[in-house]
């Protein structure tokens, strides 16, 4: 019998001990009282090592370990091989106030039951606990022994005038006090002895002395502590045995296992990689050796697709090419050797251990093909697996393994693809997605949006059906998915990031050229066209207005459609009939500021052109002021201002004043090509922003309110660009040195002045 509970657990221990120190390699395996959490994302193919630890970590949190098997793996001589099982059933017993909860899967026990789980073992279970829960049990029974002088005097009450074999029973229940009531009943008096009574109370007999002693010389407490352990004592001397761990989809089992047994799982992946491998430095998972050796395997017709049971039925139904096949025998407990109880943790570590064993054996020959053709030790099995060691499978995740000792691997599996509805109205969704592609293999679906999913596939094969099946519908999009094309956030990313670039480089670009360069980005970055068109200021344009026969200047503020405009006849050219215009209060007084500020043009700058524009918005008004000079190349300059004075406008509710927020920007370009200074291009832009509450009345309207922030403004801006440009460019060029030989006439002067200068400071010499 391999069963292992609390009736049978002390008395096998130190076979289990014996047997596991013995060993040449260890299988294992454990049944959870749940898989599944319902706000736990289930686990994908989109999951890297860390998402999967971090799902796996919560669940093991939540559930017990309800049954643990270890098959112990012997060699009796090359190709022969014993295994001894255990099956442990485990149940986390409460001991004094130490009360650990669980979480229990209706579906995981009812799947279990149907397979032979014996439920009544499972409530005689052997208990287990980290290290964490160790001390805290030590600790509450500590506190606990100061808390028994009540029961303590009414013992020595009743023991006064008891006889021997007479009996009182305490009114605390086990749970209670732990063992710590016993040892301390025990310790005190010398003539009594403990037990638990059937209903879970301690009961107190009187003894005398001299059997009392012999009582006391029986019991162990090494013994004891092993059996408040439970299988965390087992887990300890695997730990201590330091063999290869032989396992099967085995992540779930060693995160459980750490968590129940040793203690509380860290956050990080790689921390517990690390403390894992302190455990067990060699672990091995039949499911990985498979996986990564398939096309091997197949030469054998040995099939890898499905799980422990059908992969161990096919190893041992391998034809006649494979020479001495390991044989194994089971010694003691013989449970397995007959009838394989399946799903069972016990025969599920054994068979795990059998497959190892074939897997090792088939790799091995496969490498020495003729050259070693009789039996195998273990050692070299092993050599043939090398490649596998400390590679923990992953079910169905972007990586199909976790590295132990290493960096993580990069993906093996198939790119993943892009979904998108063609037909909005159509009743598919992204939702029967998963149904309608389920026929072409496994896969999972992650929604982007209402409309558009990513598919993640198992393998390459399932990807290239997809694609190619849905290559000409009518309903849906498939392709390879491209981040830069398909994630919305990182197209936002490089979109700002394409946009910011293009900017700063506006910045640095001659203003005059700005059309030329704004069509060369474009060509390198299309998608930004829209954005960098608005947000890049450029020359202004002239057009004339052929109703009055004047020019004016056009811009976004003017503009509607494309047609554009003119502030002196409120006419668009092209033509276009229901343009729009301002309202009659604002039109009159942008025909005022047409006037004012054609004056100011002329003033500051005797010639160019200006143009003003108002136009409505909700609660205010805006306006824009337009300034454009270029230099007719008279005295060999030539060159461009061109400046843009954007106002917004909010009337106070009195009527008296008003908050203006202006935006100037100043372009100015200037070539020249003189005999002194030769061909020299000076360019650039500023923009400066100004906020001012002002007064409104008949004497100072809003347009002597503009026309102020506006002389100002300008002005800043050409005191700044005289101390950038020219102060700036003044400084460097006087600061240059020349390069050119001193004509005769200042080599003559210099020598002169340096003879004088000798004869003065040497006058006695002469």
């Amino acid at each position: 019998m391999c069963d292992i509970t609390n009736s049978n657990f002390i008395e096998l221990l130190p076979e289990i001990r014996r047997d596991i120190q013995e060993s040449i390699a260890l299988a294992i395996d454990c049944e959870f009282s749940g898989i599944y959490i319902k706000n736990v994302e289930s686990t994908s193919l989109f999951d890297i090592a860390q998402d999967r630890y971090r799902k796996l970590r919560e669940i093991a949190k939540a559930f017990e370990i309800i049954q643990a098997g270890v098959c112990c793996l012997k060699e009796e001589s090359p190709g022969i091989f014993t295994v001894t099982c255990y099956n442990f059933y485990t149940f986390p017993l409460t001991f004094n106030r130490l009360r650990r909860q669980f979480r229990v899967d209706s579906e995981a026990l009812e799947f279990l039951t149907r397979n032979g789980f014996d439920m009544q073992k499972w409530m005689n279970g052997i208990s287990l606990m980290n290290d964490n829960e160790e001390e805290l049990y030590w600790e509450s029974n500590r506190r606990l022994s100061h808390s028994v002088n009540t029961i303590f005097s009414m013992i020595s009450e009743w023991v006064t005038n008891a006889k021997e074999g007479e009996s009182i029973t305490i009114a605390e229940r086990q749970e209670a006090f732990g063992e710590i009531l016993h040892e301390e009943i025990r310790e005190r008096f010398n003539n009594v002895w403990t037990y638990d009574s059937a209903q879970g109370y301690v009961q107190v007999i009187k003894k005398n002395k001299k059997d009392v002693r012999a009582l006391k010389e029986s019991i162990n407490s090494e013994i004891e502590t092993e059996r408040i352990l439970g299988f965390t004592t087992v887990f300890r001397e695997m730990i201590a045995a330091k063999k290869p761990i032989i396992g099967h989809n085995c992540l779930a089992d060693l995160i459980f296992l750490f968590e129940k047994c040793y203690k509380s799982l860290p956050n990080s992946l790689k921390l517990f990689k690390a403390e894992l491998h302190e455990l067990f430095p060699i672990i091995y998972d039949t499911k990985q050796i498979s996986y990564r050796n398939v096309k091997t395997l197949k030469t054998y017709q040995i099939e890898t697709t499905g799980g422990l049971i059908e992969l161990h039925q096919s190893l041992v139904n391998a034809g006649d090419q494979l020479l001495n096949k390991p044989r194994v025998r089971h010694t003691k407990n013989k449970k397995y050797e007959t009838e394989l109880v399946l799903h069972e943790a016990g025969c599920d570590a054994y068979i795990c251990c059998d497959v190892f064993l074939r897997l090792a054996h088939v790799l091995a020959q496969h490498d020495n093909a003729l050259s070693k053709v009789g039996p195998m030790r273990f050692i070299e099995l092993l050599s043939s697996v090398k490649n596998c060691e400390n590679r923990i499978n992953l079910i169905q995740a972007k990586s199909d393994h976790l590295n132990i000792i290493g960096v993580e691997p990069s993906s093996r599996r198939p790119p993943h693809l892009y979904a998108k509805i063609l037909r909005y109205g159509n009743r598919t969704s992204i939702e029967d997605l998963t149904k309608i592609l389920g026929s072409y293999g496994f896969v999972n679906i992650r929604k982007i949006d209402a409309n558009s999913a990513t598919i993640a596939t198992d393998s390459h094969r399932s990807a290239r059906r997809i694609c190619e099946a849905f290559r000409q519908s009518d309903d849906f999009i498939i392709t390879i998915y491209d981040p830069y094309k398909h994630n919305k956030y990182l197209r936002g990313v490089l979109y700002a990031e394409k946009l910011d670039s293009a900017l700063d480089l506006f910045r640095r670009l001659p203003p005059q050229k700005v059309d030329d360069n704004i069509e060369k980005i474009i060509d390198l970055a299309p998608d930004i066209l829209e954005d960098l068109l608005a947000a890049v200021d450029r020359p202004l344009q002239i057009m004339r207005d052929t109703v009055i026969g004047k020019d004016f200047l056009i811009c976004d503020y003017n503009r509607d459609g494309d047609s554009y405009r003119s502030p002196w006849s409120n006419s668009y050219f092209p033509p276009l009939d229901d343009g729009t215009v301002p309202s009659n209060r604002l039109r009159q007084m942008e025909l005022e500021g047409n006037e004012a500020f054609d004056q100011y043009r002329e003033m500051y700058f005797e010639g160019g052109i200006s143009s003003v524009y108002f136009w409505d918005l909700d609660h205010c008004f805006a306006a824009c002021v337009l300034l454009k000079k270029q230099g007719d190349g008279s005295k060999m300059i030539t060159g461009q201002w061109d400046s843009m004075h954007v106002f917004e406008v909010q009337e106070k509710a009195s009527g008296k004043s008003a908050h203006y927020r202006l935006t100037s920007t100043a372009m100015l370009w200037l070539n020249t090509n003189k005999e002194a200074s030769g061909n020299m291009h000076l360019g650039g832009q500023i923009t400066r922003q100004r906020e001012d509450d002002l007064s409104i009345s008949e004497a100072q309207t809003h347009i002597v309110n503009m026309g102020r922030m506006v002389e100002d403004m300008e002005n800043k801006i050409r005191n700044t660009m005289n101390d950038i440009y020219f102060g700036k460019t003044k400084d460097i060029v006087n600061g240059l040195r020349s390069i050119e030989e001193s004509n005769t006439a200042q080599r003559e002067n210099l020598h002169v002045d340096l003879l004088s200068a000798l004869k003065n400071r040497n006058p006695a010499k002469e």
